[in-house]
Order: C-alpha cells, then sequence, then structure tokens
C-alpha cells in the first residue's frame, strides 16, 4: 500500500509542479528536463513494484481462470473483447499511419494535439530522448499498473484483502487515468478507457509483454504526426527558444 501511496502523491504533487511550469512556459531546456525525471521516476517506481512482486510474476496476468469467468467461459464474450481491443488499437496508430504515407496531412493532426505542444519533442535531441521516455513509459507503467498495481488491489500479492478481478481492473485503469491528470479532465477519461484495455489485453493474453510494445509504440507515433521543425519553422524555433506553448498555436495550425 505504501508504494501505491508514495507513487500517487509523487505524480500528484512533484511531477504535476513540472508539468505546471511547463504549461506556462516551455523550452528545449525544460521538456529535456521534463523527459529525463519521467525517465528517472518511473523506472524508480518500476524498481519499487519489483520489491513487491517478483519480477517473474510481474510479467504475468492477475488472477486464476476462475477469474472474470464470464469473459473467460464465453467464446461470444472474448470476440467481442477481442474486436474491441482491434477496433481501439487500429484507431491509435492510424493517424502515425496516415501521416507516414501522406506527411501533408500531419497538420490536420496538429489541432487535436494543441494541449500537448508544451511537452511534445522538437528538436533533434528531444526527440532522441522521447524515444527513451516512450520505451520507460511503455515498460515502467506496464509493469507499474498492469503488473503490480492490479495484483496488488485483486489481492493475488498479499492475504490482507481479496476483490474481484473485474473491480480490481477498473480500480487500478481509474489510478492510471488520475496519474495522467496534467492532460485535463478529457485526458483523464481516455487513459482511463486505455487503462481499462491494457489491463484487459493483459489479462487476455496473460502477460505484459503485448501491452508493454503497443504501449510503446503509442507513445512512439507522436515522432510520425509531430514534427514542427519540418512543417512549422518558425513555430518550432520559438518552443526551443522557450514560450508560452498557446501562442505558437496560431502559428502551427496556419
Amino acid at each position: 500500500m505504501i508504494v501505491v501511496v508514495i507513487v500517487i502523491c509523487l505524480t500528484l504533487t512533484v511531477d504535476q509542479q513540472k508539468t505546471a511550469r511547463l504549461q506556462a512556459h516551455t523550452s528545449s531546456i525544460e521538456r529535456l528536463s521534463t523527459y529525463k525525471h519521467g525517465i528517472a521516476s518511473w523506472w524508480g517506481y518500476a524498481c519499487m513494484a519489483s520489491l513487491m512482486i517478483p519480477p517473474s510474476d510481474l510479467f504475468i496476468a492477475a488472477g486464476t481462470k476462475n477469474d472474470m469467468a464470464w469473459l473467460r467461459n464465453s467464446q461470444l464474450m472474448m470476440g467481442v473483447a477481442t474486436t474491441i481491443l482491434v477496433i481501439y488499437f487500429s484507431l491509435a496508430f492510424m493517424p502515425a499511419i496516415h501521416c507516414s504515407f501522406k506527411p501533408k496531412t500531419r497538420l490536420s493532426y496538429w489541432k487535436a494535439l494543441h494541449s500537448y505542444y508544451f511537452l511534445f519533442p522538437v528538436s533533434k535531441q528531444e526527440r532522441h530522448w522521447w524515444v527513451l521516455l516512450s520505451l520507460t513509459a511503455g515498460i515502467c507503467e506496464e509493469i507499474f499498473f498492469r503488473g503490480f498495481l492490479l495484483q496488488f488491489i485483486h489481492g493475488q500479492s498479499h492475504a490482507s484483502w481479496y476483490l474481484d478481478l473485474n473491480l480490481a481492473l477498473v480500480l487500478s485503469a481509474l489510478v492510471f487515468g488520475i496519474c495522467h491528470y496534467y492532460q485535463g479532465i478529457s485526458g483523464i477519461v481516455r487513459t482511463t478507457v486505455g487503462g481499462l484495455l491494457f489491463g484487459l489485453l493483459t489479462i487476455l493474453t496473460n502477460s505484459l509483454w503485448l501491452p508493454i510494445l503497443l504501449h510503446v509504440l503509442v507513445d512512439l507515433a507522436v515522432l510520425l504526426i509531430y514534427k514542427p521543425q519540418q512543417d512549422s519553422p518558425e513555430a518550432a524555433k520559438r518552443l526551443m527558444a522557450g514560450c508560452e506553448p498557446e501562442s505558437v498555436r496560431s502559428d502551427i495550425l496556419t
């Protein structure tokens, strides 16, 4: 329980303070600092999780074949769940695939990304660090939220209590969403839904490896959609030198 509280408190305080500063004024130096802080923090959280549950157990799904019987014992529900997962991840990758084949369409996607100009990488160095951040998020967040937290809430890693796996899945997804509250209410909702589906994928495959791979790829997809140095050089210069993120919105979208 202490590990869970520590991670949530740090995310809701230290991380929020750094994010708030970045939202008010962003620059290459500040973004790089945020990336490095995120990488160090999440590897630390993942290491704490591995101290609570043996690493071999972190990479398998919580529960037994008797948990979520409504899903595991029904071919129909398995088919529905699989279809939902395929649709969700297809939609998640569609913008990046579209931009890869038609680079001119990138700007059309940026309208939906304006809230993240403060965070997304601009310079070559930032983009290299974004790769490391994406790998860290994919590996460490899945280890913590789907490997450790799901099992912890379910009660599989201890004898203190037992909660139904369905409820454990919902609660772990909700914590995942809350830890992304810097994205606003809509971001919390999106990441909570994502947490539910990543958790469901973990349970269906009885492994963290596919969720980790897809999580990494979802974060890396930003690099295919967001290329301000190519598409809006003047805005890129301001974002690297330092500015209010919203001040470049009109430059990028014109």
